[in-house]
């Protein structure tokens, strides 16, 4: 099975890895997408128009034991909707990388089961076995971005309900 395989397994053709770069503990892959037409998240309009380009820098599982960073090129484009109130848009890749987020879908999967079964300092120690790179304040926090804490003075036993 190849990396790419491992890395985008629900979307075919949509990206290509550049380069790589292995430090220490971390491997950087340089990624960009073949994608040249794009949806205005405001208006739904196409448009392949190419405005600029950015970086943008997301962790992933670790693979093999090192850490993964995906360094993502991604294109903004103008939208062609001449009512539209967004004039310039980047690319949006729902299915890996949520808007203004900084890990991939399926590491903050993992962070949040390991911060709702361990909590803050003993999920930091299975982290850093895991060579996942986070802080007990991060897994503290995660939890109450997703769910809603109800606790039972009856049985006294907490739950969690997802928003």
């Amino acid at each position: 099975m190849l990396l790419h395989e491992l890395l985008f397994e629900n979307v075919t053709g949509n990206f290509e890895i550049n380069s790589s770069i292995k430090e220490s503990r971390k491997i950087i892959l340089n990624v960009h997408c073949t994608q040249f037409k794009n949806t205005c998240p405001d208006c739904n309009v196409h448009s392949t128009r190419l405005h600029s380009y950015y970086v943008r820098r997301v962790k992933d599982l670790p693979i093999l034991g090192y850490s993964i960073v995906l360094t993502l090129r991604v294109g903004k484009f103008y939208c062609k909707n001449s009512k539209c109130s967004r004039k310039v848009f980047s690319q949006r890749f729902p299915v890996h990388f949520p808007p203004y987020k900084r890990n991939t879908i399926r590491l903050d999967d993992k962070l949040l089961k390991i911060a709702l079964l361990m909590g803050g300092n003993p999920g930091k120690k299975l982290c850093d076995t895991l060579n996942i790179e986070t802080s007990s304040s991060s897994l503290i926090r995660m939890p109450s971005t997703k769910y809603i804490l109800l606790s039972c003075s009856k049985t006294r036993k907490n739950y969690f309900l997802k928003r």
